[in-house]
């Protein structure tokens, strides 16, 4: 069911004398991890496909996944820890779910400028939904890559859950994003790398409640530019499973180094900038009256 809740959050900005800086406020974490895909071209020259042609020169795509073989984009939890003021956090202001039951997920897909389909490799689709009829068979979806971006991405509402659920709303959404991997390590059969960056958005809170009108971040005084960043760990003797089983763990089953996949699991927190006004000392009111979903 939904209803109607009044949420006030007040965020006091400190400012700096002679200036006025942004904040920075959680609005969660994936738990999951990134899917690095390969060409399914041998560049080594070797007569075939393996382990040698998982090069950087012969990337696909990348894209978050809840587990190494489940493609719905990650598990996502809508941050429960800061109090934005009166008692509203984020979670209870977009889901309403108790923590560990969110039906959220975050997806992002983006195509490698190295892409070359000759191997078979496909570019999945990926469409961004709205919430017609509560139902996700009635959601009406846009498509966004191939056909219009090769980039996307979203923290989207899957009924009955980002593990096996289907799509049925794209709260927050955006065509393109940015990704930097810096302290990249390899230790033993373990590759460990942070990742982060920036997601544009379209500046738009998508509700899934019927009938309530969008709102802008902009309205909110927040930045339609999200940030992301995150530890995460490829082994690759081990398949990693990411969140299946509620943690990102290992099982046996040694990877075959033809899968052409490289899967690093790890958890990616998310950001939304709070924008001051001018001069003065801001007081963020985060939606008057908000729509939150309970199952």
């Amino acid at each position: 069911m939904k209803k109607l809740v009044t949420v006030c959050a007040v965020v006091l900005m400190v400012l700096a004398i002679g200036s006025v800086s942004a904040q920075q406020v959680k609005v969660g974490t994936a738990g999951g991890g990134l899917m690095l895909y390969y060409n399914n071209i041998d560049i080594s020259g070797d007569g075939i496909v393996s382990g040698y042609d998982e090069q950087p020169s012969n990337q696909a795509y990348v894209k978050a996944q809840f587990g190494y073989s489940n493609t719905n984009g990650s598990y996502f939890q809508f941050d429960n820890t800061v109090d934005l003021g009166g008692g509203a956090t984020m979670n209870n202001i977009f889901s309403g779910q108790p923590v560990g039951s969110s039906q959220f997920g975050f997806d992002l897909q983006g195509t490698a400028t190295t892409y070359n389909n000759v191997g078979g490799v496909g570019i999945p689709s990926v469409s961004f939904a709205d919430n017609t009829n509560n139902n996700a068979s009635g959601a009406l979806l846009t498509n966004v890559i191939p056909n219009q971006s090769q980039a996307a991405w979203a923290i989207n509402n899957y009924q009955g859950g980002a593990q096996t659920g289907q799509l049925i709303n794209s709260l927050f959404r955006g065509i393109s994003f940015t990704m930097n991997v810096t302290n990249f390590q390899v230790i033993g059969n373990t590759y460990v790398m942070t990742v982060s960056g920036d997601l544009n958005s379209d500046g738009v809170f998508h509700w899934y409640t019927i009938g309530q009108p969008d709102s802008t971040l902009a309205s909110w005084q927040l930045s339609n530019k999200l940030s992301y960043t995150g530890t995460l760990i490829y082994n690759k003797d081990y398949r990693t499973l990411g969140y299946e089983n509620g943690t990102n763990t290992y099982t046996n089953g040694l990877e075959n180094g033809h899968d052409q996949m490289d899967f690093y699991a790890g958890s990616i927190d998310v950001y939304a900038t709070v924008i001051p006004e001018p001069a003065t000392m801001a007081i963020l009111c985060l939606g008057g009256l908000l729509l939150r979903r309970k199952k």
